[in-house]
């Protein structure tokens, strides 16, 4: 085994698999323990019913990882929607930087679900519109049929979120 072949098992667990990670500090880990529960109980409790889809939307993706002040690493918001119990219909996962959407990419190929998996560079106030588009395209009115479901983890580390994205 090569050493990309050791770190690639590595690649969904909390582990350090030589990829880019998001400097995080001690909140960080409680936010996205919380985030975790919410999201399983959320498709748990959601699967099953005549949604035309289940999106999971991160409009902060960043790397996929997390490493805390004291070195300790653990999934970031992207990869906790993926290694959830039941999967999305479609993952949408958006940041500023190249670097941390190639390091997720990276991370999220050796998921089974990663041809569900979408992933944009750039603002995600301007992105938004597009994923937007995308999920209204099949959510055209059908009497009868329930729409799409969608859950969005809206997470800047700046002020970098406008109120019409949250819109």
């Amino acid at each position: 085994m090569n050493d990309t072949q050791a770190h690639a098992q590595h690649y969904l667990e909390p582990q350090d698999d030589g990829l880019l990670m998001r400097p995080s500090g001690p909140w960080a880990r409680e936010k996205l323990d919380y985030l975790e529960r919410y999201i399983h109980v959320f498709i748990t409790s959601m699967r099953g019913k005549p949604w035309r889809g289940i999106h999971y939307i991160d409009l902060f993706a960043g790397p996929g990882k997390c490493r805390s002040e004291d070195g300790q690493v653990y999934l970031g918001s992207p990869l906790i929607a993926l290694m959830a119990p039941y999967p999305f219909t479609r993952y949408f996962f958006v940041d500023q930087e190249q670097e941390n959407i190639a390091a997720l990419r990276q991370r999220c190929s050796v998921s089974p679900w990663q041809d569900r998996v979408q992933y944009f560079v750039g603002d995600s106030n301007v992105i938004m519109g597009e994923i937007v588009e995308q999920i209204s395209a099949i959510d055209r009115f059908i009497a009868g049929q329930w729409s799409s479901l969608n859950l969005a983890f809206l997470d800047p580390a700046g002020l970098d979120l406008h109120w019409s994205t949250v819109e």
